[in-house]
């Protein structure tokens, strides 16, 4: 058996180095000659690689946005996608419109004061008695009474006020035509929350000053005779009006020019009024041997609404001084010493009442419900990708044939052109 010589390999080369260099795309065309042919072969070839390779190149490194449609998305693949593409990610909802309270619920918890039994009415009868109105006005057993009156009927008409803001609050509406980031929710939601308590804090405001207002200017007299002081005699129909006024830092306040005249609180062995004159002074008593007891941060004066708001309650966070009070106060048995709160002991209750004696508004904030209400049918986002051999292949792909074409006859116009510049030159020579 002959074996068959192996290819010569030189051979090989030179013989497909020859047929690349004799590539003929413009045989057809006889104004050429054969060499013009051939060059302008080469031109085209050079031109068609140059301007596929540009295009390969602008194609690959070129930007190319890809946009994704994802159906019936739960809350986790949500969430998910709000991170990875937060600048492109859109779901809109199924309604635009969604009851707060499908999000958002609130767990008050209020000031010890309005949940322990200095409010409780047993409590504040235990502190009344038939002539308390003869005590002297500096002593604390003439106001005991209204004043727990006053914070339990504070306590009461703020939580029922707060119950009614939160009811017509939970039933408005958010309108979001997008499902909502899980961040940007829980901002808007407290934003929500914020506005919320500074509305009811200002209504509570205007309703006090209201009550001020309607105050002082009635010139309401008190029947604890505390801001003015009729005294009759017997037999006549002659009586004696007198003001009262509270001494106070080195300074006179006159109840019938301001009701907010407070004094410092105590329990005192006198009864009645002394040497009555026109004001009468309470405050200057120059014997200190009346004073049996002072009561730190609780005051007295005109009025007990704003002799209450004028005083703190940290007496009431103390044992020592509460079991001081029972031994002039039996009622004072009733009671124990105020649990912790967020607020100083020497808050005022002016301060306690613009804060609505909450202490904490505890939201519930339940970005599930949101969702769920939101119920997205779907969500679309897009991307950005760079180097997509993919796309660069099929953007060349279309690209060739127009580019070869146009390629093709731009060179042999220009072939055709040089040639008869060349041929009118060769005329005029000869």
């Amino acid at each position: 058996m002959e074996e068959t010589p192996a290819p010569d390999q030189p051979n090989e080369r030179k013989r497909l180095y020859f047929l690349l260099i004799n590539i003929n795309l413009f045989d057809n065309n006889e104004e050429l000659s054969l060499e013009e042919q051939l060059r302008g072969t080469k031109i085209f070839l050079s031109l068609l690689i140059i301007s596929l390779s540009i295009a390969v190149f602008f194609t690959s490194f070129n930007v190319h946005t890809n946009t994704v449609i994802i159906q019936s998305p739960n809350e986790h693949n949500f969430e998910k996608l709000s991170i990875q593409y937060s600048t492109t990610l859109s779901c809109p909802c199924t309604r635009n419109d969604i009851r707060h309270d499908q999000f958002l619920s609130f767990n008050i918890s209020y000031h010890p004061i309005c949940t322990s039994q200095f409010v409780n009415q047993t409590f504040i009868s235990s502190l009344m008695e038939f002539n308390m109105s003869n005590y002297y006005p500096l002593d604390y057993r003439i106001m005991a009474a209204s004043h727990f009156q006053i914070i339990a009927l504070l306590c009461r008409t703020i939580k029922q006020m707060v119950s009614d803001v939160l009811e017509e609050f939970t039933t408005t509406y958010m309108i979001t035509n997008k499902a909502l980031f899980h961040n940007i929710f829980n901002v808007q939601v407290a934003a929500l929350v914020e506005q919320l308590k500074t509305t009811t804090m200002a209504n509570i405001k205007h309703i006090n000053d209201f009550l001020w207002f309607n105050i002082f200017q009635n010139r309401l007299v008190s029947g604890l005779r505390t801001n003015y002081y009729i005294q009759t005699i017997p037999g006549s129909t002659t009586s004696f009006y007198y003001i009262s006024g509270y001494a106070n830092w080195n300074n006179t306040c006159n109840c019938a020019l301001n009701d907010n005249c407070v004094h410092q609180a105590g329990i005192y062995n006198l009864t009645g009024r002394r040497n009555l004159h026109t004001p009468y002074i309470f405050g200057n008593l120059t014997d200190v041997r009346y004073l049996l007891l002072t009561i730190p941060g609780v005051m007295v004066g005109c009025l007990p609404y704003n002799s209450i708001l004028a005083s703190t309650l940290e007496c009431f966070y103390n044992q020592s001084c509460i079991e001081q009070i029972q031994l002039f106060l039996r009622g004072f048995s009733l009671v124990k010493t105020l649990s912790s709160s967020r607020f100083e002991h020497n808050t005022t209750v002016s301060d306690l009442l613009d804060q609505l004696f909450i202490e904490l508004w505890n939201p519930i904030i339940n970005f599930t419900g949101y969702f769920h209400m939101c119920s997205p049918l779907s969500c679309t986002y897009s991307y950005d990708r760079r180097f997509n051999l993919f796309y660069a292949i099929i953007t060349t792909i279309s690209l060739f044939g127009g580019l070869k074409t146009i390629l093709y006859f731009s060179t042999l116009a220009l072939l055709i052109l040089i040639q008869r510049i060349r041929n009118c030159k060769n005329v005029r020579n000869t």
